[in-house]
């Protein structure tokens, strides 16, 4: 039992020493390399693992369960499509999702209608993110999109 609580003990003065060790990196960097250098350790051991994506059968499930919906109060006569509540394919978008095809963004591409770099949004802050998430979430749940100015 002593060793056990020795080793959690040990493990967590490790893990502590070793992030303040980066802290310190970041802190007293004094040029971009040697800020980048120090922030790569942090992305290099962030992995996120997704619990909610659902198994074969679920998936399955869930579109025949569409499919099969032939009530004529669930079809939309303006545009022929059926109306079926389905709360894992029509909840909002999660920050893992983003961060996903945040990853996928080239950034030797042209920038969109918009103007801004895949650059910006591909190495964008925390709270850019969620901003952009939370705007997302909002036009899909709308199903509006305001135009361009």
């Amino acid at each position: 039992m002593d060793n056990k609580k020795e080793y959690t003990e040990y493990k967590y003065v490790c893990k502590k020493s070793y992030y303040q060790d980066i802290q310190t990196k970041l802190l007293s960097s004094k040029n971009t390399k040697d800020f980048y250098s120090a922030l790569s350790t942090f992305r290099k051991t962030f992995n996120y693992t997704n619990s909610s994506v659902p198994t074969a059968f679920e998936f399955k499930s869930l579109f025949e369960n569409v499919y099969k919906a032939q009530s004529p109060d669930l079809v939309n006569t303006e545009t022929n499509t059926r109306q079926v509540n389905i709360p894992y394919l029509d909840r909002d978008f999660q920050p893992y999702e983003l961060k996903e095809a945040l990853n996928k963004l080239s950034v030797k591409k042209a920038p969109g209608n918009d103007s801004i770099p895949n650059k910006i949004w591909k190495y964008s802050c925390i709270d850019l993110r969620f901003k952009l998430l939370s705007c997302i979430n909002k036009y899909w749940r709308t199903e509006f999109i305001p135009e361009l100015v």
